[in-house]
């Protein structure tokens, strides 16, 4: 898988916006985003997987839930879906272009608004 540094802007719940500095795996071939985060032990918060195309996710085989950002193809968020548990059929959003799956212990817990997704 490709890898890319790239920093995520939110507003934490205080009002102010935040930025978190993180490695992105890009999973953009069909079998790197069929198995994306499936059989892995863990997802360090300093990493995440990016699917893409991608417009719904599954947590079967996984082993830790995750947090979801919802994407346009401009890399805005349109949805937040926090601690995903796994053995999850299917989360859904037809208007995304891509999937960033995070893990849920990363600093944007505290986020009540995620704006976009910046590449470096």
């Amino acid at each position: 898988m490709k890898q890319k540094c790239a920093e995520i802007y939110y507003i934490d719940s205080r009002g102010f916006e935040e930025s978190l500095a993180i490695n992105i795996l890009i999973a953009d071939r069909f079998f790197s985003r069929l198995k994306g985060l499936m059989g892995s032990a863990s997802l360090p918060d300093s990493e995440a997987l990016l699917l893409s195309p991608c417009k719904c996710i599954h947590t079967l085989f996984m082993r830790y839930p995750i947090d979801v950002l919802f994407l346009d193809k401009d890399y805005h968020c349109i949805e937040f879906v926090k601690n995903i548990r796994p053995w999850k059929f299917a989360v859904v959003n037809l208007k995304a272009r891509y999937v960033l799956e995070l893990a849920p212990r990363n600093p944007m817990k505290t986020a009540i608004l995620i704006d976009r997704v910046e590449f470096r």
